[in-house]
């Protein structure tokens, strides 16, 4: 797949960064999404 030539560390960069931008444009945390940004991190980065 194309996760696979994309580094790991890249990946968990730019989602931090979306996270951000996230968080940035909306004034009310939302546990919820960064719960599935993490989760959908921790699912394609290779351990």
């Amino acid at each position: 797949m194309l996760t696979q030539t994309i580094p790991p560390a890249l990946v968990a960069e730019i989602a931090t960064l979306v996270l951000g931008i996230m968080m940035l444009l909306r004034p009310t945390p939302a546990p919820e999404f960064a719960t599935v940004a993490i989760r959908a991190t921790n699912l394609e980065t290779p351990r």
